[in-house]
């Protein structure tokens, strides 16, 4: 312990700088976080507007994960959700996915009334997926979708927003 004081007391300017550094990069971190919000290449569309149930008893898409205005941005194994009227039947659910990647589907005790597909490997970086949900999804009441939804969607990394190629 006394060869640490003496050290320290040989080398009084040299520790002194060194805390001040170091207290200054955690309280840049924990100051200044990034508040950047990534831009939105292109907005993913839905060809079945949300609407509440109709009168005929149609299972019906409420919304999607991400929303409309919202990209898949930032995070390459993010799933997609389609929040459905009714609690869906998993086991009724098709769903294809364009360009063509392996992907499970998911319906959480928590929410069982959203269809979620997680890819099995990343989200190609820039790419633009169609995703149809086929009018067979039907809900534990029996319900049915009245025709397939489409929704479209571009993945682009957060390292491609602050680093472009160009």
């Amino acid at each position: 312990m006394q060869n640490y004081l003496e050290l320290i007391k040989k080398h009084t300017n040299l520790f002194l700088a060194f805390l001040i550094v170091l207290i200054t990069v955690v309280l840049s971190l924990l100051l200044f976080k990034d508040t950047r919000v990534p831009v939105d290449v292109q907005t993913p569309i839905i060809t079945q507007t949300p609407t509440i149930p109709d009168s005929k008893g149609s299972l019906t898409l409420l919304k999607t994960i991400p929303e409309e205005e919202k990209n898949n941005t930032g995070e390459r194994y993010k799933p997609i959700g389609f929040v459905f009227s009714e609690v869906i039947k998993l086991d009724t659910a098709k769903v294809q996915i364009s360009p063509e990647i392996k992907f499970n589907l998911k319906a959480y005790k928590e929410t069982p009334n959203i269809l979620w597909i997680e890819p099995v490997k990343a989200w190609t970086p820039r790419t633009r997926y169609t995703v149809t949900v086929s009018e067979t999804l039907e809900a534990t009441n029996g319900l049915k979708l009245t025709k397939p939804i489409t929704f479209r969607f571009t993945n682009i990394p957060l390292d491609f927003i602050e680093n472009p190629p160009f």
